[in-house]
């Protein structure tokens, strides 16, 4: 048996980093060939989404995983509660100015170490921006 998620093999078992996935529409695309090898091909189509507790869950992995040490992590940390804050409050533009700062200090590679961190925690930060914008 075989399972892909767009150009991302999953093995049987194993468990799927979602922040990995793109955000929006996504399809897994499970194959399975029985002992005379007829295959039969199965698809489910799901959604990949963000929110401002989704952003605060990865920074604590990524803490944990050593890619964000905690003096950055703080930082980090403040300007999204700081957004989701004003975004509560209905202050659109302050919570988009927070994330904006957010994305800088996400992109600095003394505080975030690892590539794939920064550019997902980047990622989320800018969709919670464009959903803010309507």
């Amino acid at each position: 048996m075989t399972a892909a998620i767009g150009d991302l093999q999953v093995e049987s078992g194993e468990a799927l980093p979602l922040w990995k996935l793109p955000l929006g529409e996504n399809e897994l695309v499970v194959t399975a060939k029985d002992k005379a090898g007829h295959a039969t091909k199965k698809t489910a189509a799901f959604t990949d989404t963000t929110s401002f507790e989704d952003v605060k869950a990865l920074l604590t992995a990524f803490q944990s995983a050593g890619t964000v040490t905690a003096g950055p992590r703080n930082v980090l940390f403040a300007q999204l509660d700081q957004a989701a804050k004003q975004a509560g409050m209905g202050k659109k533009d302050n919570a988009i100015k927070a994330l904006e700062r957010f994305v800088g200090f996400a992109g600095d590679a003394k505080r975030v170490t690892d590539k794939a961190a920064g550019d997902a925690l980047i990622r989320d930060a800018k969709a919670l921006i464009e959903r803010l914008r309507g």
